[in-house]
């Protein structure tokens, strides 16, 4: 094992969540990111975020965005899972469902970003498990011939890591006080409920929520997930939008 792999993967463990400014009144978190099988391009982006918490998803993280279409002007392809939490920001922003056309500028020009216009943003995307992987399949694991404990396998690192996961991302709630944390994906809504500090209600199709201390918990399916509207997206808009 490279000692240099130890070094990177136990700094994307101990401190990485994601992108954005973590004091936005925002959060969208998911479990993880993907990647492909490039161990090269995966090393690199591991170093360009080395010892940080968050980063800007385009100036702090080149390594990853230089392979991406997502951010090229002038018209990039929507990213799937991006859109999802891109319609519901613009639905905040707008008090409706947001046009493809404003969905691809705010992917190009605000999404993850730390500062917008000289500003600081006002949302984070953050996954609750630091690693990337390209599947949830055992088989495409990139880090099981490495040597290091815990990352034998997927299955091993979930039960090594989650728990702990679970427990720092609670904190992180409790002490930037977002307004509102949006959580993608039903399947692992069990995990979900862990970092809540009360008992989510589904107060709409598919769509779970909880309100303590001035922070808004919502739960709501991965936005690749299917049978997905954009109706959905407009009632589960319309729900956030009237709480807040």
């Amino acid at each position: 094992m490279e000692r240099d792999w130890k070094e990177l993967l136990d700094s994307r463990l101990d401190t990485f969540w994601g992108y954005g400014n973590l004091d936005g009144k925002h959060w969208f978190v998911g479990m993880e990111e993907g990647h492909d099988l490039d161990m090269e391009s995966l090393k690199g982006r591991l170093k360009d975020t080395q010892g940080k918490s968050i980063v800007d998803i385009v100036e702090g993280n080149p390594s990853f965005v230089k392979k991406l279409r997502w951010f090229v002007p002038p018209a990039p392809p929507i990213q799937r899972t991006y859109k999802g939490y891109i319609a519901i920001q613009l639905f905040l922003e707008l008090g409706r469902m947001p046009t493809t056309i404003e969905i691809r500028e705010y992917q190009l020009t605000r999404l993850g970003r730390t500062y917008v216009d000289g500003l600081p943003n006002d949302h984070a995307i953050l996954e609750l498990m630091p690693l990337p992987a390209p599947s949830l399949a055992e088989r495409h694991w990139p880090y099981g011939n490495l040597g290091i404990a815990g990352l034998e396998n997927r299955k091993k690192y979930l039960a090594t890591y989650k728990p702990v996961q679970c427990e720092k991302l609670k904190a992180m709630i409790e002490d930037y006080k977002p307004a509102l944390v949006v959580f993608y994906s039903l399947t692992y809504l069990g995990d979900w409920q862990r970092i809540v500090p009360g008992k989510l209600e589904e107060v709409a199709d598919r769509q779970f929520v909880y309100e303590d201390a001035g922070t808004i918990y919502c739960v709501l399916p991965h936005p690749v997930s299917r049978n997905i509207r954009n109706a959905d997206w407009e009632t589960w808009g319309k729900e956030l939008l009237r709480r807040l």
